[in-house]
């Protein structure tokens, strides 16, 4: 899994992972490689022998890098082959109380009030959330700072101590939170 613990990739991951244990009769481990988007672990990969046993959890993100970085340690087309799709997760808009706003439009009206002041957290460049959260600066015609992380839940732990203001991230990493 080329993200940090505990996110929607690396739970799919590890349900996929028991799964395969016990229709295969042999273990299967998730390795959680962080770092660059999803390179530094998808490279990883790339490089291994190819033994029908390595995989990388792909995301829209391990496709989108290929037209982000000019250059790359591995050729999506070339050093992947596609097994399955395994399914997919929403994305939430994860706001601080601290902010009290109660709406997306809320929300807009104050950073439109405020440009350049409020902060958003993502799990680095190139990642959903970032890729997400440009969209929809370009879309609500807002300017907020760009803070990256190693992965989603650091800047997810930010958002609920009101560090940072706001953050684009899966159903998967958000429901626990949104139930309490």
């Amino acid at each position: 899994v080329p993200y940090t613990p505990g996110g929607g990739t690396d739970l799919m991951a590890r349900a996929l992972a028991q799964r395969l244990t016990e229709n295969m009769g042999q273990s299967f481990v998730v390795e959680n490689r962080a770092g660059a988007g999803g390179i530094v672990g998808s490279e990883v990969v790339a490089r291994a022998a190819p033994d029908g046993y390595t995989m990388v959890i792909g995301t829209n993100t391990h496709a989108s890098n290929m037209s982000l970085y000019r250059k790359s340690a591995y050729d999506l087309a070339r050093d992947f082959t596609p097994v399955s799709f395994l399914g997919s997760t929403p994305v939430l808009l994860a706001v601080t109380p601290a902010l009290r706003v109660t709406s997306v439009q809320e929300l807009i009206t104050l950073a439109r009030a405020q440009p350049g002041r409020l902060n958003y957290a993502s799990g680095g460049i190139g990642s959903s959330a970032h890729l997400t959260t440009e969209l929809f600066k370009t879309v609500a015609g807002v300017d907020l700072v760009h803070i990256t992380y190693k992965g989603a839940g650091g800047g997810l732990n930010e958002v609920i101590g009101g560090q940072i203001q706001l953050m684009f991230s899966s159903l998967t990493s958000l429901a626990p939170h949104v139930a309490s």
